[in-house]
């Protein structure tokens, strides 16, 4: 997942019968998701600046 794969095929891979398991089991190893998507996101400048540093995780 890290590398850009798929989380449904990672999950038909190792046999789970839900995203939702492969997900719970897999997403910590993934600790800068949260902050490259926030990076991705166009944040509107009205924004207040406290409400995105709660969200930074660098």
């Amino acid at each position: 997942m890290e590398q850009g794969g798929s989380p449904q095929v990672l999950k038909t891979i190792l046999g789970h019968s839900s995203l939702a398991m492969t997900m719970d089991l897999y997403s910590h190893v993934l600790p800068n998701t949260k902050q490259q998507e926030m990076d991705n996101i166009k944040i509107p400048q009205s924004v207040p600046q406290f409400l995105l540093n709660r969200y930074k995780t660098r």
